[in-house]
């Protein structure tokens, strides 16, 4: 139907037989490396022991301890909210006015 038009050297380069690449330039040889090029500056040679300051240690786990409170907080909240669904408000208005007050905190500003 349509046929491109090819241009001399997309012509010529359809022509050329593909042959198979030599590796010439291996990335493992056998002469010795020298690693300091091979390193970052300042990086170690050897492994060593990783090193954490106690002061990151304490953030960290005030932080896990923050997180987990928040989320077991809305965990426990939606189940409290499950639990008394569908009950009467009469029944129950100090639970009634605390899940309102807390639904300000979970849903955000109104």
């Amino acid at each position: 139907m349509f046929r491109s038009k090819q241009t001399k050297s997309e012509a010529s380069a359809a022509e050329v037989p593909l042959v198979p690449l030599s590796v010439s330039t291996s990335l493992h040889s056998d002469s010795p490396r020298d690693e300091s090029k091979l390193l970052p500056k300042n990086w170690p040679s050897a492994p060593q022991q990783l090193r954490t300051k106690p002061s990151e240690v304490i953030v960290e786990i005030v932080l896990d301890i923050v997180f987990i409170a928040l989320s077991i907080s809305f965990l426990l909240f939606g189940l409290i909210v499950k639990h008394y669904d569908q009950a009467h408000v009469e029944d129950h208005p100090r639970l009634t006015q605390n899940l309102v007050e807390a639904t300000r905190y979970v849903n955000g500003p109104c």
